[in-house]
C-alpha cells in the first residue's frame, strides 16, 4: 500500500503550530512588524479557539499524532489554569491581546528555560 500525503492537511498541522511561534516571538523580544505581527496574531486567535468556552474540546479534536494533540490539550490546561476564576463569558477573542500573552502566559515558559527546563514539559507534549 502507497500512503500519499495529503499537502491541504499537512498545510492545516503546520499552520496550527504558529501559536508556538507567536509564543516564541514575544518570548524572544523580537520587533512585532510583518510576519512576527502575524505570528502574534495567530497566537492570539489560536489561544481563543483553544480555549474555547472552557472546555478542551477543540484541543481533543484535532487531527493528529498523540505528540501533537497532547500539544494543544496542553496549551488548554495552561490557558485554564491562568484564567481559574475568571467567568467563562467574559474571556472573548480580545482578552488575547499583546499583554495577556506578555505578562502571564510567556514568562511561565521563559521560567523554565531559565531553569534549562525543556518547554516540552509545559504542554505535556514529551513522548
Amino acid at each position: 500500500m502507497h500512503f500519499t500525503p495529503n499537502p491541504d492537511f499537512t498545510v492545516d498541522q503546520i499552520d496550527r503550530l504558529r501559536v508556538f511561534a507567536g509564543f516564541g516571538t514575544i518570548s524572544d523580544n523580537m520587533p512585532m512588524l510583518y510576519e512576527n505581527r502575524r505570528l502574534v496574531n495567530d497566537a492570539r486567535f489560536s489561544c481563543h479557539y483553544f480555549f474555547s468556552d472552557g472546555n478542551s474540546s477543540n484541543a481533543r479534536n484535532i487531527p493528529g499524532c498523540e505528540t501533537y494533540k497532547r500539544a494543544f490539550l496542553g496549551l488548554h490546561i495552561l490557558l485554564r489554569e491562568i484564567l481559574k476564576g475568571k467567568r467563562v463569558y467574559d474571556v472573548d477573542k480580545d482578552y488575547f491581546n499583546e499583554e495577556f500573552l506578555s505578562f502571564s502566559v510567556i514568562p511561565l515558559f521563559n521560567s523554565i528555560k531559565r531553569m534549562d527546563g525543556d518547554t516540552t514539559t509545559a504542554y505535556d507534549a514529551s513522548q
